[in-house]
């Protein structure tokens, strides 16, 4: 199964992104709508917002008070942290399980605006973050959310920046033109990076590898992997270029579902056909 994470500030596209791969046949999973589901009337961490927020950001009905609760939060990066503290792990929790349900032939991806400093930030074989202009996204949120250019900017001010969402990021696609454009580099992109890259994990062979797009950026970054394979519960003991050494072999099943093929007896190679690390123990 292939997983792959679609992150990104407010306003930057990361709707349109993935609709255009679930017209393709990816299995989406949002995280606002998980986020909403955790929060839903009669789930502890409702019932822990409310505890720690107190009745103002509870509606008479029971249900959340969306807009009490991200008036008070976003002018307060101390309540922020305590209302992410509360939600992320009740979200991890969710994915992961929509994660054990999906078939192993689907190519799953995780639509998040948070993803740095999550408990799912490396769980995922790849992300592609997005990256768009300020001024663009404030100009989205004032004419499809009717913000004001203040509110905009909190928001985005709220959250953390390209550069940190980047570090986690294995691709930066660039939304700055037309919709129209950034349509075809979501097409470009399942054609060109996403079917080679769920065709090498399924035959277990690598793919052809991926060649320059307009508006796609591939980072290497070899401790990015290692993270993630640290992650995946491999005990990484040395790098050197784009090579990691293992202290012991994992199993070929571990590797697989971390994004890794085998490709000897003590070795193995990345799947993601737009780069080139290689693994041995």
């Amino acid at each position: 199964m292939l997983k792959l994470a679609v992150t990104g500030g407010i306003a930057s596209g990361k709707s349109t992104l993935t609709h255009v791969f679930a017209t393709r046949g990816a299995i989406v999973i949002d995280a606002d709508q998980v986020a909403r589901d955790v929060v839903a009337p009669g789930t502890k961490a409702l019932d822990q917002i409310g505890r720690t927020f107190g009745p103002r950001v509870l509606r008479a009905d029971g249900h959340l008070d969306r807009g009490a609760l991200a008036s008070f939060v976003f002018s307060n990066s101390a309540a922020r942290q305590q209302l992410e503290s509360i939600i992320h792990p009740y979200i991890a929790r969710e994915v992961s399980a929509q994660l054990r349900t999906a078939h192993p032939s689907q190519i799953v991806v995780y639509d998040v605006p948070l993803l740095v400093g999550s408990a799912n930030q490396f769980s995922f074989m790849a992300t592609m973050t997005i990256h768009t202009p300020d001024h663009v996204r404030i100009a989205r949120m004032v004419d499809n959310r009717g913000m004001s250019p203040s509110q905009a900017k909190s928001r985005i001010h709220s959250q953390p920046g390209d550069m940190a969402r980047a570090a986690i990021s294995d691709i930066i696609v660039n939304n700055s033109s037309s919709e129209q454009d950034f349509v075809s580099t979501a097409k470009r992109l399942w054609d060109e990076w996403i079917i080679p890259y769920d065709w090498a994990l399924s035959h277990e062979r690598v793919s052809e590898p991926t060649g320059v797009m307009d508006n796609v950026s591939f980072r290497t970054d070899v401790h990015l992997q290692a993270t993630r394979l640290r992650n995946a519960g491999c005990d990484v003991v040395e790098i050197q270029g784009t090579h990691l050494k293992l202290r012991a072999n994992p199993g070929a099943a571990t590797l697989l579902d971390a994004g890794w093929i085998l490709t000897g007896s003590r070795q193995a190679t990345t799947a993601n056909p737009a780069e080139h690390y290689t693994l041995s123990w």
